[in-house]
């Protein structure tokens, strides 16, 4: 797999992380573009990633230091922001990745990321019919998940209810991700992990939304790893994957640093 294409549509000349990853500020243009690369990319037996869902090209705040909103009303974002991801999704896209994003057409709660709101993930999978593709977050080191103010949730609590990035990782679970990128730290790596894992042993909803999401993540694997000649492409990094007492939960922690941004 690939985290590729960016398919923000850049109308905003001040967005500090966008730029040149675009294919531009036409929506027309991106949704083309973004088509033909998952094509060539996926007949070649790679994985392509739509990213980031619902779009980041107008915004102002880098989701790397700062939580960024995209504050456009729905006939807007289904014009241009999401354009793009439905030729993506036309083209068989397998995989999408979620921004950390607030956008309020889509989305209330006033602190509630797109990688955190089961309205966006939603509205992915059932408006733009992406069913039963693998959704991911992006990076959950960035600025943008540090500050959320969460507030409790009845019956939990411990060590990592206090933690804004592994709370933010249990409410994407909740949400519908199947995937959760943590790039950089090891330490963080394991908090993720551990929160995911007393989320679903406590919850059976989120049990099942686990369960799905390993469905998924199979079927996504059986599709194009097995593809892959043995030893061809270089041997796997490390992942982790943890068996919940109600369900099986499959996160793969990205060992090391990235290369670019995400």
């Amino acid at each position: 797999m690939t985290l590729a294409p960016v398919l923000d549509v850049n109308t905003n000349p001040n967005n500090a992380v966008i730029g040149d990853r675009s294919y531009g500020s036409d929506a027309r243009v991106a949704s083309a573009c973004g088509a033909a690369f998952i094509d060539a990319l996926q007949a070649g037996g790679v994985a392509g990633c739509a990213k980031h869902w619902p779009g980041h090209g107008d915004t102002e705040e880098d989701s790397h230091d700062a939580l960024p909103a995209s504050r456009h009303g729905m006939d807007r974002l289904e014009s241009v922001e999401m354009a793009p991801f439905r030729a993506a999704i036309s083209a068989n896209v397998a995989s999408a990745l979620v921004a950390h994003l607030l956008v309020p057409a889509m989305e209330s709660g006033a602190h509630r990321p797109a990688s955190c709101s089961e309205r966006c993930v939603t509205y992915l999978r059932k408006n733009l019919r992406f069913g039963d593709g693998v959704v991911m977050t992006d990076d959950m080191e960035m600025g943008a998940l540090r500050g959320i103010p969460w507030p409790a949730r009845e019956g939990e609590g411990g060590p990592f209810e206090s933690g804004a990035v592994p709370r933010a990782a249990t409410e994407g679970l909740r949400a519908g991700i199947d995937l959760f990128l943590a790039c950089h730290t090891r330490r963080l790596q394991l908090d993720v992990i551990e929160a995911l894992t007393i989320a679903i042993e406590r919850d059976e909803s989120a049990a099942a939304k686990a369960r799905k999401a390993r469905r998924r993540l199979d079927a996504l694997c059986a599709a194009y790893v097995s593809a892959a000649p043995p030893g061809e492409f270089g041997t796997p990094g490390p992942t982790t994957s943890v068996d919940a007492v109600k369900g099986t939960a499959t996160v793969a922690s990205a060992m090391g640093e990235p290369r670019g941004r995400l």
